[in-house]
């Protein structure tokens, strides 16, 4: 037991050289997030503000793909960037997939044309309005608002399997590196 010991205050020096390197790298990786994502990670598509007013439906202020969900739909205010409101899929009643326009509105595009067998409207059409007002993935976990926020998420995503949905999000917030558009993340496994 003594030699053990012995050997681990023998080992604590270098042992200690590579934490202040872990400590240093993960520090400026959190610099560098907190430069490009602070408050990337809120955008949510939202209804136009009349929308509520001119028809009486209990709709979530911002768009929810199901309730109490984990991925949230983040969308980019660039035109360039990997989601935008128009890419919302189109509104599900009955296992039916809605596209009529709700009356008195104009849908831009090819849903204001699109045959409908079911009869619904396709409400998720008109959330339309992207903007900073939503709450950040994985209830708030996952954010790059301050430095403290972003060693959570660094230390995350290298500590378990969040590194790819983290990844999505940052993405789904910025401009892709690549210009093209990829599939989103919650057709991962």
């Amino acid at each position: 037991m003594r030699m053990l010991v012995a050997m681990f205050l023998g080992i604590m020096p270098m042992l200690g050289n590579v934490i202040i390197l872990y400590v240093l790298i993960i520090y400026i990786f959190g610099i560098v997030g907190v430069q490009l994502w602070a408050g990337e990670l809120r955008y949510r598509c939202f209804l136009e503000e009349d929308i509520l007013v001119l028809y009486n439906r209990s709709l979530s202020p911002y768009y929810v793909s199901m309730p109490g969900e984990r991925v949230p739909f983040i969308c980019s205010l660039e035109k360039t960037g990997m989601r935008h409101c128009w890419d919302i899929p189109p509104y599900h009643e009955d296992g039916n997939t809605c596209l009529l326009a709700a009356p008195q509105l104009d849908i831009p595009g090819d849903l204001a044309t699109a045959t409908n067998v079911s009869g619904c409207v396709n409400w998720n059409a008109y959330y339309s309005v992207c903007r900073s007002m939503g709450e950040n993935p994985n209830m708030g976990c996952i954010n790059f608002d301050n430095i403290g926020y972003a060693w959570i998420a660094i230390f995350q995503s290298i500590g378990t399997l969040k590194f790819s949905k983290m990844s999505w999000y940052a993405k789904g917030a910025r401009i892709p590196l690549n210009g093209t558009k990829e599939p989103s993340p919650t057709s991962e496994k």
